[in-house]
């Protein structure tokens, strides 16, 4: 069966190839079906063409994802995520990638648990400053808002030293009738509240 979006942009490319809509739009339809190798290089590519500062920074979040899924290349993806936030220090969602990389693959570049927590609570205090300049994107969807934030400055202040903070904040976000984050984080919260033997104390506030 014919992908005919992909075709569409496929030829859109091909008429424009140094348009840098072109090349997202293509990248966008190749994520689509799952060709993350080829995504990645049309990203990049519209990175290097825009003059459009949204437009770069989203690639450079993009080709980001895109490199996460194929996996193996975690300087890399960390290089993308900081150039994006180096081209847009004001927007949050850098600052939200950067703490999701140091989660999942921060043990691998960074030397200490100390530094890379540090890290984390760093960039979480920062997006959490820069939480109302976000804006929509045409296609970038891992950014997981200001909850998120709270959460890695919950993580990261336990690791640092920080455990009356962490542990309010963990609270905050446990009992927070506001709180729009996934599973995942919902279920992390509620493992480190068990850890932190403060379970209990929850379901009682909750009774």
């Amino acid at each position: 069966m014919k992908n005919y979006k992909l075709e569409e942009k496929l030829n859109k490319y091909i008429l424009n190839p140094r348009k840098d809509i072109c090349n997202f739009e293509l990248a966008c339809s190749y994520f689509d079906i799952k060709q993350y190798a080829s995504a990645l290089s049309y990203y990049l590519r519209c990175a290097e063409l825009s003059k459009n500062e949204d437009l770069v920074y989203e690639s450079l979040l993009c080709s980001w994802n895109c490199m996460g899924r194929v996996g193996g290349r975690p300087a890399f993806e960390r290089g993308q995520i900081l150039q994006a936030i180096s081209h847009s220090p004001h927007r949050p969602e850098g600052y939200n990638a950067i703490c999701l990389w140091l989660e999942f693959c921060g043990n691998i570049r960074i030397p200490s648990n100390e530094e890379k927590y540090l890290m984390m609570y760093s960039y979480a205090c920062i997006g959490l400053s820069n939480i109302l300049s976000n804006k929509s994107f045409k296609y970038y969807d891992r950014y997981d808002g200001y909850f998120a934030f709270i959460y890695h400055k919950a993580l990261s202040a336990w690791y640092i030293g920080k455990k009356q903070e962490s542990e309010e904040l963990f609270l905050e976000l446990y009992n927070n009738p506001k709180n729009d984050l996934d599973e995942r984080y919902k279920s992390k919260i509620k493992e480190n509240l068990i850890n932190l033997n403060l379970l209990p104390k929850v379901e009682k506030i909750g009774e």
